[in-house]
Formats: C-alpha cells, structure tokens, sequence
C-alpha cells in the first residue's frame, strides 16, 4: 500500500518475543488479536507485568496499518490495591529497549512490587 502509515517494527515479532520468554494468552477483545505477556521478577517478588498487544489491521477494509503491529503496555503496582497501566509507542526500538525503559520507569518511580516472596 503506498500511503501505509510505519506504524509497526519489525524488530517486535512472534519469534522475537518467544525467544524473549513472553507467553502468549488470547485477548478476548475485537481489536487485539493476542497479548504476549512476561512477569517480571527478582528475589524479592514480582515487580510488573509487561505486555505486547497484538493488532491485526487486516480485518479492516482501506486500513492505513501494516498489518500486524505490536503495542507495548505495562502495569505497575501503586499499593496493595491500585494499579497504573503505560503504554508506549515504541517505534523502532527492541524489546530490550523497550524492557529496559519499563524498568528504569519502575525504579524512578518508586512502583511497589505486585508479590513479595
């Protein structure tokens, strides 16, 4: 398509995030066709949930998209009961880039973890 708008990467792709341990779980809603998902941990609990939802632009006629692209999204505890969910169109980067940036957030932040062990 001439006028296709670069809105996805291609260094997010299934096997860039399998590779990168991110399972996979069915998203239930019209417009995400999958969300890969990776907890992040380290010996004190678990921190955060990062998340790459899937879109599939194909099923929309005269769409501007590629037709798959990826969106970043993580959920940081603010307490025992609240929560805070980024996203973050991340645009050429890596998921190392992108896992790096999210963990920077974290610590700035002062995010509580979701589990303590």
């Amino acid at each position: 398509m001439e006028n296709e708008v670069k809105f996805r990467d291609d260094k997010i792709t299934h096997e860039t995030l399998k590779s990168n341990n991110y399972d996979k779980m069915d998203s239930g809603s019209n417009n995400v066709k999958t969300t890969w998902f990776k907890v992040i941990k380290d010996d004190y609990g678990k921190k955060y949930v990062i998340m790459f939802n899937e879109f599939d632009w194909s099923v929309y006629s005269n769409h501007y998209f590629k037709d798959t692209s990826f969106e970043p999204v993580v959920q940081f505890s603010l307490d025992n009961e609240n929560a805070v969910n980024v996203s973050y169109l991340a645009v050429g980067e890596t998921i190392e880039q992108i896992e790096s940036f999210y963990e920077n957030m974290w610590k700035t932040m002062q995010f509580s973890y979701f589990e303590i062990y």
